[in-house]
């Protein structure tokens, strides 16, 4: 009899009340991955360097590779850009990850590497806009 490993695909869970009814779920990054995540906790968006910016843009990577599903949506724009006020999903794919807005994106991507970590990040110290004050 063999051991059963652990489930590829886990959920993110966010306490924040402004991420309330998001789902996300990944599946487990690469040991490379989880390095770069750990350097997350140093960085700072007033003095970032040129390879903080390097580790930013892996663990965006590694981020879309990881993304299984979610339920994001977006509103559907016309041609000059007003909301129809339709919804669309947005799909766990580059192109999808890379439509969203990007404090919205850190704010997700804080979350999984709190979860796969256990590091908890002020989103001032990185993200243009603290948490509270997001709708």
């Amino acid at each position: 009899m063999g051991f059963l490993a652990p489930s590829d695909v886990f959920p993110i869970t966010f306490t924040h009340p402004s991420l309330e009814g998001l789902e996300v779920w990944m599946s487990r990054p690469s040991v490379d991955a989880i390095s770069d995540m750990m350097m997350l906790g140093n960085l700072n968006r007033q003095s970032m360097t040129l390879e903080d910016a390097k580790t930013l843009k892996r663990v965006f990577d590694a981020f879309t590779q990881s993304l299984k599903r979610w339920n994001v949506q977006t509103q559907v724009l016309d041609e000059k850009g007003t909301a129809t006020g339709e919804v669309m999903d947005v799909p766990p794919t580059v192109e999808g990850v890379r439509s969203i807005d990007g404090n919205f994106l850190l704010r997700i991507i804080l979350g999984w590497v709190e979860t796969v970590t256990g590091i908890g990040f002020k989103t001032e110290k990185i993200g243009n806009i603290p948490m509270e004050t997001q709708e």
